[in-house]
């Protein structure tokens, strides 16, 4: 698989929405030297950091990749992951919650060691599933979470759109990453 670099008018229509989403962010656009094979080319970033994590908007012309990940690195306790409408191979999350999925309406994954007591009382805890349910996950193509990280790849469909998501995804990982949601 060759490694594609965009196209001229790529780059420039990846730089408006950096841009954009820079704007409604308060933050900046960087340059994203960064490529990895079989993920979207996105020749921008924009830093949404918070006192725990780093958090990065990836942005392309027709993508965004959401980033983040806990400050502590593997200090961080991640108590589960799991990957959401489709397994990821990457994460070990191969493993089908049918109950969970049924009762959230969308396909979730997690490791063969992870215990899905922790992921049900994770993910339908009263403050983590009302964000869940605003998210639209149509354009998104991964979608990894853990207490300690998350990673979404999603097509770029409007930037309203886009804005209201990467808000959603980042108070998403803030609020799991809480530690009073127990599973003692």
């Amino acid at each position: 698989m060759a490694l594609q670099f965009p196209t001229p008018a790529d780059r420039v229509l990846a730089r408006d929405n950096a841009r954009q989403i820079a704007a409604a962010l308060k933050s900046k656009v960087a340059s994203n030297p960064k490529r990895i094979l079989g993920s979207p080319d996105s020749p921008f970033k924009v830093p949404f950091h918070t006192n725990a994590f780093w958090f990065t908007v990836l942005v392309s012309d027709c993508t965004y990749t959401i980033e983040a990940n806990h400050k502590r690195g593997l200090a961080a306790p991640a108590r589960f992951c799991v990957s959401i409408k489709r397994p990821w191979r990457n994460a070990a999350t191969s493993r089908h919650l049918e109950g969970l999925s049924r009762e959230l309406g969308f396909a979730v994954y997690t490791t063969e060691s992870d215990s899905e007591e922790a992921v049900v009382t994770h993910l339908l805890s009263p403050r983590v599933r009302p964000i869940l349910c605003r998210l639209d996950l149509s354009p998104v193509h991964l979608f990894f979470l853990s207490a300690a990280q998350i990673l979404v790849e999603s097509e770029f469909t409007d930037l309203a759109q886009c804005i209201d998501q990467i808000h959603l995804f980042r108070e998403l990982l803030l609020t799991i990453a809480r530690p009073e949601i127990s599973t003692a």
